[in-house]
């Protein structure tokens, strides 16, 4: 097994929703990303030179805000 080493990335991250409704998209979001039904997360980054390196998330939460729409 190779040797991993561990560390914390703060991401702001947001996700496509249906929903015409701050209050509906905010529902949505939950109900498609949540603990209960996510069973592993992996981030792909792509550096400069165009490789792809993969991050398996151990610990996650999302906290959905009210910000909806274009423009932020």
């Amino acid at each position: 097994m190779p040797n991993e080493v561990y560390g914390i990335i703060n991401l702001d991250v947001s996700t496509k929703v249906g929903s015409e409704s701050n209050d509906l998209g905010i529902l949505e979001a939950n109900y498609k990303l949540n603990d209960m039904r996510i069973v592993n997360v992996e981030l792909k980054f792509e550096d400069l030179n165009g490789k792809l390196h993969n991050v398996k998330v151990h610990n996650w939460n999302i906290d959905w805000e009210a910000y909806f729409g274009e423009d932020e």
